[in-house]
């Protein structure tokens, strides 16, 4: 009897530690990643989550587009800082983008406050097209 509720205590608390990460998810403004690109930090990685489609019509400069499947296959710095962010807020792409790149070990993991829509209402820089980076990341 001690083992099955010890076994309940133990699933109950690793469910609870799954809400916390999920709680606890850093944020990055638009204003504090633009002074950081413009600073060049070192393994500075942003990544946007949305589909291709959706990256071609814009998005931040020097972004990678990298679908949340993609996530585990990447050759980011684990111990750089990565910015994940899609269309918005509301939008649970980059939670759980940010989750799994956290689960595969990256130790700097921020989302995007506001995600795209916030980064243009502040009119720093946007590219569109296709994604060249994910193109110059699997070429080297």
């Amino acid at each position: 009897m001690i083992f099955k509720h010890g076994c309940l205590a133990i699933a109950s608390l690793l469910v609870l530690s799954a809400f916390a990460v999920a709680a606890e998810l850093q944020r990055l403004t638009s204003a504090e990643l633009r002074l950081r690109m413009l600073n060049n930090e070192a393994n500075l990685a942003v990544v946007d989550v949305r589909g291709p489609g959706e990256f071609a019509k814009g998005h931040v400069q020097g972004a990678r587009n990298l679908p949340g499947a993609e996530i585990a296959s990447t050759n980011l710095s684990k111990d750089g800082l990565v910015v994940v962010y899609c269309g918005e807020d509301k939008c649970e792409l980059s939670r759980k983008a940010a989750e799994r790149f956290i689960a595969a070990g990256y130790l700097r993991v921020y989302l995007l406050e506001g995600g795209f829509t916030a980064w243009i209402a502040k009119g720093y820089p946007v590219e569109t097209g296709r994604d060249s980076q994910r193109m110059k990341d699997r070429a080297g």
